[in-house]
């Protein structure tokens, strides 16, 4: 009897053990999601950035009605109206996280450079406020793949405002678009704090937001879960580069026949 009784209390010691070690594993790759009043703050900070693009971009072009040209104006336009497609992105992906769908895609074929250049400008209202600039390195010839445009545009603005979020005031950002092994390939390179290696397997995860900017860095921690979900969706990888002090690259790679 006595060793039926050992012998239980041996199992149950493991199987607490197993349990406290899931425990931990749940703790490092997820975080609790906000209450409400964190929630409806964070959602409010989201979209005051595009619609600070979106904003910018109106009142210039009312102030310099008559004295630019057509193509100016058809161009701050344009801008407009990728910062409302930002917007009801931003939207759409809240919906869906909240009630865990699918993001759906609507493919056509995209230039990858050209859709870079747009996200960028997007952000640029964004940047200035730190005076950041993006460096942008192309490949020779143009990438073009069958992609959601609007989608995978997001997916380079959540990494150009994350860079933003974590660089200081006059840092650049440089992105590289190119080609590697069958794939389209994008990095976002900011020169901010770094990344702890025991942080970077759980960044991708809802709701977490890099330790250093916890205490500076508003927002809801769902910038990188969308941009690997969005990816993943396409057929792709997402995967960081970081050392704490070092900055971070942050790289993104979809094949270029669709899957």
């Amino acid at each position: 009897m006595d060793t039926v009784v050992k012998g239980t209390r041996t199992a149950e010691r493991r199987t607490s053990k197993r349990a406290t070690r899931c425990a931990s594993l749940r703790n490092r790759t997820a975080a609790p999601a906000p209450n409400a009043a964190e929630l409806v703050s964070a959602i409010a900070h989201e979209l005051r950035t595009p619609l600070t693009s979106v904003g910018m971009t109106a009142e210039m072009l009312g102030e310099c009605a008559g004295q630019i040209d057509a193509e100016e104006a058809q161009a701050m336009v344009a801008r407009i109206q990728r910062g409302v497609a930002w917007m009801s992105g931003l939207v759409d992906n809240l919906a869906a996280s909240a009630h865990g769908e699918r993001i759906a895609l609507r493919r056509e074929r995209v230039e990858l450079g050209d859709l870079v250049r747009e996200a960028a400008s997007l952000a640029q209202p964004l940047l200035e406020q730190k005076q950041q600039r993006v460096r942008v390195n192309g490949p020779s010839r143009p990438v073009e793949l069958n992609a959601d445009p609007m989608r995978l545009r997001q997916v380079v603005l959540n990494l150009l405002v994350n860079a933003n979020k974590y660089s200081t005031t006059g840092d650049v950002v440089d992105v590289t678009v190119g080609r590697a092994h069958g794939q389209a390939v994008v990095t976002v390179t900011d020169h901010g704090p770094g990344i702890d290696p025991a942080e970077q397997a759980r960044i991708f995860s809802p709701y977490v937001r890099g330790a250093v900017g916890e205490a500076k860095a508003r927002g809801l921690g769902l910038g990188l879960s969308i941009v690997k979900t969005i990816v993943e969706r396409h057929g792709g990888r997402v995967g960081v580069e970081s050392a704490p002090g070092a900055g971070a690259t942050f790289l993104i790679a979809i094949p270029l026949e669709e899957k």
